[in-house]
């Protein structure tokens, strides 16, 4: 039996429609099978890493949404986790070793950041050109500005003072803002500064001199840049971290291939002006982690009294970040 050309044509066309419709169903299931990532993260240079993730498609590759929530510090990234308004959140790890001690239940689930082995680095400790100080010991009996006394850059400042022979109470630190450390110094109002990048950078375009570069001189590649969750999270959404830690190792390995490509993309996320990003050190992204810089990282926070107890780096690490040390977590 033969069939007319229009009945031959109606069929071709109900075809390829079922097969278009098909397609648009698998791209649609596709879509909804995407896992949402709520990512606290501040807009600094290293915080280039998941930017990258978003923008080149590598955790949609991995069937990742992740939403890059703003937040301030390490600190309101804890709190916003804790209030469940993010997943998972940056923070210095010397925050959440604390928070822990003070049974809070948080893991880190993944390594974006070391500091350099030596200087420069994106932490220092300056004073203006013009100060007679030359030296840490000459910090006694001195003011000295940071942004928070417990942040990993301040402590690190304060075990470098502690080893140049100085205590605590011979220095007198006062807390500001990141943005302000530079007015405050240029100012006299504090004799010496502690910030991290951009405002290290900016502070010696000003007129800023380095006395020291408190976290490659105090503990060298100590993990600076760390993303932690809760650990119920964490054990209910293993596949998740496994993902985004795939996906982050394939931004770490962009933003490393090509360093002038990188810092242009850094002053597009930061809105730093490009001299500022060509003048700072590269950051140094990796995942690599290296349980002696921990150790003695963890063995620092002690002595400066940040934690109370011994510990051992494993006890932070969530299962993911076990297996991929080759130990059981």
């Amino acid at each position: 039996m033969r069939h007319s050309p229009l009945r031959y044509s109606l069929r071709r066309s109900l075809a390829a429609f079922i097969a278009v419709a098909t397609t648009l169903a698998v791209a649609d299931a596709s879509l909804a099978q995407e896992r949402k990532l709520r990512l606290g993260v501040m807009r600094i240079a290293a915080m280039a890493t998941p930017y990258v993730a978003k923008e080149q498609g590598f955790f949609k590759k991995h069937g990742l949404d992740v939403e890059l929530v703003p937040i301030r510090s390490g600190a309101e990234g804890i709190q916003a986790m804790q209030g469940g308004n993010v997943d998972a959140t940056l923070a210095i790890p010397s925050f959440a070793m604390a928070a822990n001690e003070r049974r809070f239940d948080l893991v880190m689930v993944y390594q974006n950041e070391l500091a350099h082995d030596s200087p420069p680095d994106s932490g220092g400790m300056l004073v203006r050109k013009d100060s007679p100080i030359q030296s840490l010991k000459d910090l006694a009996g001195r003011t000295v500005a940071v942004n928070a006394l417990h942040a990993q850059e301040a402590v690190s400042a304060q075990f470098l003072l502690r080893k140049a022979g100085l205590s605590k109470d011979q220095v007198k630190y006062v807390e500001a803002p990141h943005p302000t450390l530079g007015d405050l110094l240029m100012r006299g109002q504090a004799d010496a500064v502690v910030t991290i990048d951009p405002f290290t950078t900016m502070i010696r375009e000003r007129g800023g001199r380095v006395i020291a570069w408190q976290y490659a001189e105090a503990v060298p590649s100590q993990p600076i840049g760390t993303f932690w969750s809760k650990r119920a999270w964490a054990d209910r959404n293993v596949e998740l971290i496994e993902a985004f830690t795939t996906a982050m190792d394939e931004a770490i390995t962009w933003v490393n291939a090509d360093p002038v490509r990188t810092q242009g993309v850094v002053a597009e996320f930061t809105k730093l002006p490009a001299d500022i990003v060509k003048a700072m050190p590269m950051i140094v992204w990796s995942s690599k982690i290296d349980l002696a810089r921990w150790t003695e990282m963890i063995a620092m926070l002690k002595t400066m009294g940040e934690i109370q107890d011994d510990h051992k780096p494993q006890e932070y690490f969530h299962s993911v970040v076990m297996r991929r040390l080759g130990q059981k977590g």
